[in-house]
């Protein structure tokens, strides 16, 4: 498969797992590109803690948080049971942005995203390795896992 095609195939795994419950076991087990770019033979927290590594390698950190809610990943996100909660619940710790607006920066994370991890498969370098996570971000990892 080419690196165009990862990048189509994982970009569309990437929209779809922000919706309904977010990030979870059974959502991600049937994410094969995805899989496949982070790491087949991961368990789910590895996968989970190489994707929060991997958002977090973003340079706009705000587009970072953004990810991290809309994922369910962030502190009072996890069980929130869909996206539109997920939304409204940041919309509201930002100061009130509307869903198309949200939607449109979800779209342009969720690109740059895409980009980091096909970058990251093509190059075979380990997220976890070579992304400097701030102290914030290995607080909500450390608490993500443990919930």
């Amino acid at each position: 498969m080419s690196s165009r095609e990862f990048w189509e195939d994982l970009n569309y795994e990437l929209v779809l797992l922000r919706k309904g419950k977010g990030f979870t076991v059974e959502r991600v087990k049937k994410l094969r590109t995805f899989t496949f770019l982070l790491g087949e033979n991961l368990d789910f927290v590895n996968l989970k803690l190489r994707f929060v590594a991997a958002i977090s390698a973003l340079p706009d950190k705000e587009l970072s948080e953004l990810l991290l809610a809309i994922y369910g990943l962030s502190e009072g996100y996890e069980n929130l049971v869909n996206l539109s909660a997920r939304r409204e619940t940041f919309s509201r710790k930002i100061g009130g942005l509307s869903d198309d607006t949200l939607n449109a920066r979800e779209r342009s994370a969720i690109d740059d995203l895409t980009t980091i991890i096909v970058n990251h498969y093509d190059n075979r370098t380990d997220l976890a390795a070579n992304t400097i996570v701030p102290e914030y971000s290995r607080i909500t990892i450390f608490h993500s896992i443990l919930t």
